[in-house]
């Protein structure tokens, strides 16, 4: 009997120690199955982040990409329009010159062309490359004179109301001295230097030594603003002298004993004129002065600025 009895409480016993461990077992589960999903979103978090990283990675290397490719484009079109300078004032012969940068390349291609009124034009090409970026840019622009015709012989030692219009297609009040690309200012005709246009605003004395870099070969264009003009003695003036009234003035033109005018003289409205000197008419000259690249204005043709790229 003690032995069953002994055998029955043992029995009786083991549910009770199985019951004292089940609840050690469902927290040891539970605390796997966190650590399992903890582990799990660890993984796609540290995944996320790499993933994330590079696309940042990518995304700034495709920005940089960008921004170098448009600082690059920005560079070739600065480098167009310092050869279009260079053209417009050296002509193409020197416009190479106006490059300094290692890793760029320029090729001006020139076509000469005649206006309708026989104005000197001139077509350009102007085509420039990046080495490293393999990058190009092309344009074209055109090159004109300033003084778009010469005075025609009716013109010549004479006044017409539309003067400016004929010459430079602008009005009398239009026209002005930011008009014409190289300008000296003024309020005298002291030590004229050599120059596209002198714009006087009041009278002027010229004296040989103020001109006497003037040539047949290089003349000089001289704009006088409601002022009176003399040439003094043994003076040599060659190319076109302007008399312009925007007031009421009557402007007046002496010309000393000795003194010379070789090309023209106009004004856009009735004036004196007291010649002692010698006027002599020269196409050749005003033809001259025209070419002029001093005188000269560019332009880009519209729709040929573009990337072949």
């Amino acid at each position: 009997m003690t032995s069953n009895a002994h055998r029955q409480n043992i029995i009786e016993q083991q549910p009770k120690q199985h019951a004292t461990l089940k609840p050690h077992s469902q927290r040891y589960q539970r605390g796997m199955a966190v650590l399992a999903i903890v582990a799990i979103m660890l993984g796609v978090i540290t995944l996320t982040t790499v993933s994330t990283t590079q696309h940042v990675q990518q995304f700034y290397v495709i920005e940089k990409a960008k921004r170098n490719s448009e600082d690059t484009k920005f560079a070739l079109k600065l480098h167009v329009k310092k050869i279009a300078e260079a053209l417009r004032s050296q002509g193409s012969a020197h416009a190479s010159h106006a490059i300094k940068d290692p890793d760029i390349t320029a090729k001006v291609d020139a076509e000469q062309l005649e206006g309708s009124n026989h104005q000197p034009l001139t077509h350009f090409m102007v085509s420039v490359s990046h080495k490293a970026e393999n990058m190009k840019f092309t344009a074209r622009f055109l090159k004109y004179p300033a003084l778009l015709q010469i005075p025609s012989a009716g013109h010549q030692f004479s006044w017409s109301s539309d003067i400016t219009q004929w010459m430079f297609n602008r009005d009398i009040h239009q026209l002005n001295a930011t008009f014409f690309p190289e300008n000296v200012i003024d309020s005298k005709c002291a030590d004229l230097e050599s120059s596209g246009v002198h714009w006087i605003e009041g009278n002027c004395t010229i004296d040989i030594n103020d001109v006497d870099h003037t040539s047949k070969s290089a003349p000089m264009l001289l704009i006088v603003v409601n002022g009176n003009v003399d040439v003094s003695k043994n003076t040599h003036f060659y190319g076109l002298l302007i008399l312009l009234s925007t007031a009421s003035h009557v402007p007046t033109l002496n010309v000393a004993n000795s003194a010379t005018i070789e090309g023209a003289y106009v004004s856009n409205r009735p004036f004196n004129a007291n010649v002692l000197g010698t006027v002599t008419p020269s196409n050749s000259v005003l033809k001259n002065l025209q070419s002029k690249n001093s005188l000269a204005k560019i332009i880009p043709v519209p729709g040929t600025i573009y990337d072949p790229n």
